[in-house]
């Protein structure tokens, strides 16, 4: 739908400026006139329907609908084969959290909400490694786990698949900053942890399988 053109409010002005005008019933007439045209702009441009491009971007920027959500999420896995589904973590008041943002800020703060209830969640969680390589000394998390994370967000935000490989890469980032930032508070327990995990690995790839899901 065309934008309707407004009302140049401002020539009147000029007219009622004018020396022949200025001071006379017709300046105060044109002066009138001018502020009515200005409401008259105003008013259209407040009921101009916005392009349909622009009502499906706030409406995925303030709406995460959770059910759709469910449809991509499936099972997933971090190191030991403990169950996760990250719709789980989903309910009303983290949703809330990211109403009224910019698609953009709403993914960023769906990210970070998510990976701290992880953090809370399970007890391993700084023995991990978000590298998109396995040359390093943490327990590497498996593609899968943020192919998953990052299908649940688009899917969730209503956003397209050509989000996906941003996504995925955002989440790694995310997790790897959160991850190093907690590790630098002493923790004399870690390096213990990280090689009883390792040893149990190494017996059963699969020890954790049975603990309840995430």
């Amino acid at each position: 739908m065309k934008s309707k053109k407004e009302f140049d409010w401002y020539q009147p002005l000029q007219l009622a400026s004018q020396p022949e005008v200025a001071f006379t019933p017709m300046a105060d007439a044109l002066k009138l006139c001018s502020l009515m045209l200005l409401q008259v702009n105003k008013i259209q441009k407040r009921n101009q329907p916005k392009p349909p491009e622009l009502v499906e971007e706030k409406k995925a920027a303030n709406v995460f609908d959770i059910n759709i959500a469910r449809q991509a999420d499936t099972e997933c896995y971090l190191p030991g084969g403990q169950k996760v589904f990250i719709t789980n973590f989903i309910g009303p008041s983290l949703i809330s959290k990211w109403v009224g943002k910019t698609i953009e800020n709403a993914l960023e703060s769906a990210i970070l909400d998510l990976i701290e209830v992880l953090r809370e969640k399970d007890h391993s969680w700084l023995l991990y490694s978000a590298a998109d390589s396995s040359r390093t000394k943490y327990l590497r998390i498996e593609d899968n786990f943020f192919e998953t994370f990052g299908r649940v967000l688009i899917a969730g935000f209503g956003l397209t698949a050509e989000s996906l490989s941003e996504t995925i890469a955002n989440i790694r980032t995310k997790i790897s900053s959160q991850i190093d930032r907690k590790r630098e508070k002493r923790n004399p327990d870690l390096k213990q942890n990280l090689e009883t995990f390792r040893n149990l690995l190494a017996n059963d790839p699969w020890f954790r399988i049975e603990e309840p899901c995430l």
